[in-house]
């Protein structure tokens, strides 16, 4: 495969490109963050029960698993700037028809649509990245993109309850329509497509969107009011598609999701450790605030103000750990955030009544998701071949933005049964496992360095 053709793109810049990058995959995460913060206040405006509010966030958090793997193996065949426009293109106007529904289905349209194009914009971001930047300054780089998105999501309770308060919860949804305005110049940072060659394995992304809907369904059941019936079908359904995507994937070891790609640790493993951080954070997300409001009596726009310290603590780690973690080795640096972690967790779950302490441990949630990703994305970087890299960026994002159903459906399943305290404990076993698994991969960052 050739280099990647750059003449039209001026010379890189890894802070200006890294912001505008960071900036709008902070707009995904953000369109989840703090909208949480509006469900109360759509669900008395559109008259909704809890199974139908929770879909807001399920269906988002679909469509975007969905669809990472697909804009990945795209960006293969077709390059970066095209799936980039058009993800971009698809995010901005799910959230305007979110924002404008007159109705409940409609709204879960214009979700879904949201969460397709926003499935475009890390996989292809975090490629545009692997491409213009090499060593120490593709690490800076993914750091620095990281560190926005920490800070921005981290926010997102204060943004979506100031939004709400002030103009309506409607805003809230519209306020990612704004990443068409960086579609054009992002997609510009990225080398020149090439010409088109190859076909999308359409058989076997159908069969991805079958096998992720069906296990994404079941996790988010307890929070939807799924009837056991229902989630049984569901289930089964699941089993199917994975068990065809399995014979698909050996049939066409160069479709989709190609068998080098699935065969490689780095993305597997990586993908899975990744999993865990992510749903420690968002796990902790939608916890936290639920416990400083009950035990506290503190409202969203102090809760929102209170989360911004560790915020940007988060943020700092992640700009700062990747000069540290390309010394001390990616896969170890990735293993002690994820333990940090599943501590964090831990502090929360027995410290509730001292909200200081509580933010102590939410810091290390907010490290362990930052740091952990630049550093499992930056080994990622590193050792997957050129040729397959965007959809060994996609299966990686597929496994690890997956993370989010796991994390709220956990938080959300339990808290049935257990305090939310007690919730958080039982997630903190997840970054433990996700240590361990990115212990793992030290190895293979050796093998791959000689």
């Amino acid at each position: 495969m050739k280099a990647p053709d750059l003449s039209d793109v001026g010379p890189p810049s890894a802070r200006r490109i890294a912001l505008l990058l960071g900036f709008l995959v902070a707009l995904t995460v953000l369109s989840s963050s703090a909208i949480a913060v509006a469900l109360p206040t759509v669900r008395k405006d559109l008259g909704l029960d809890g199974p139908g509010t929770a879909w807001i966030l399920a269906a988002y958090s679909l469509a975007f698993s969905v669809t990472t793997a697909i804009f990945g193996r795209l960006a293969d065949l077709r390059g970066l700037r095209m799936p980039m426009r058009l993800g971009a293109v698809m995010f901005a106007a799910g959230s305007l028809v979110s924002s404008t529904a007159p109705s409940f289905p409609v709204l879960i349209a214009g979700r879904v649509l949201q969460g397709a194009g926003a499935g475009a914009v890390p996989v292809l971001g975090f490629g545009i990245i692997a491409a213009r930047f090499q060593g120490s300054a593709r690490g800076k780089a993914l750091g620095t993109i990281t560190a926005v998105v920490s800070l921005v999501s981290g926010s997102g309770p204060l943004i979506g309850g100031g939004v709400t308060q002030l103009l309506g919860w409607r805003w809230v949804l519209a306020l990612p329509a704004i990443a068409v305005l960086f579609a054009e110049p992002v997609a510009r940072m990225a080398p020149n497509d090439p010409p088109p060659g190859g076909r999308l394995d359409w058989r076997g992304a159908a069969l991805v969107a079958a096998s992720v809907t069906g296990v994404t369904m079941m996790l988010q059941s307890p929070s939807t009011g799924l009837a056991l019936r229902a989630v049984l079908m569901l289930g089964t359904a699941a089993i199917v598609a994975l068990v065809s995507l399995a014979f698909h994937v050996r049939a066409n070891p160069t479709g989709l999701l190609p068998a080098r790609v699935l065969q490689s640790p780095q993305v597997i493993r990586g993908g899975v450790a990744g999993l865990t951080l992510l749903s420690a954070y968002l796990g902790a997300m939608v916890a936290v605030p639920q416990i400083l409001h009950q035990d506290q009596g503190w409202e969203p726009a102090v809760i929102g103000a209170a989360l911004l310290v560790p915020a940007l603590i988060g943020a700092f780690t992640s700009r700062t750990v990747g000069g540290v973690a390309a010394r001390l080795g990616r896969a170890r640096v990735a293993a002690v955030l994820a333990l940090g972690s599943a501590v964090g967790l831990i502090i929360i779950a027995t410290q509730a009544g001292h909200p200081v302490v509580m933010l102590m441990g939410m810091a290390l949630v907010f490290m362990g998701f930052g740091g952990g990703q630049v550093s499992l994305l930056d080994n990622l970087s590193q050792t997957v071949s050129e040729e397959v890299r965007g959809v060994a960026l996609g299966v990686f994002n597929l496994i690890f933005f997956f993370g989010g159903a796991v994390g709220t459906a956990t938080v959300g399943g339990l808290s049935e049964i257990l305090p939310l305290q007690s919730t958080l404990a039982v997630l903190a076993v997840l970054p433990l496992i996700g240590a361990f698994t990115a212990a793992s991969l030290w190895p293979f960052e050796k093998a791959a360095a000689r």
